[in-house]
């Protein structure tokens, strides 16, 4: 996946993220499911490196905790992006 399909999509989470509504909150977690589900065709987790870049770029490390639900090598080795 490309820099700004990733960037496309955590500006997506971030909006659904900080929303009030509990439709927003399910649309949220339903699209991360989605992101982070190795067969579906907008997976984040092939470039763990950038989806780093990206989620320090738009200041919401919080992202990786919640990637942790669905995918827990990758959130390791994301979080060893994230403080280096």
């Amino acid at each position: 996946m490309q820099q700004h399909q990733i960037e496309n999509a955590v500006i997506t989470l971030i909006y659904h993220c900080r929303r009030p509504h509990k439709i927003n909150q399910q649309i949220f977690f339903k699209y991360i499911e989605n992101l982070c589900d190795k067969n579906n065709h907008h997976y984040i987790l092939e470039d763990l490196q950038l989806v780093a870049s990206v989620l320090k770029k738009y200041k919401i490390p919080e992202l990786a905790s919640v990637i942790s639900l669905f995918d827990y090598k990758a959130f390791q080795v994301l979080d060893g992006y994230m403080r280096g």
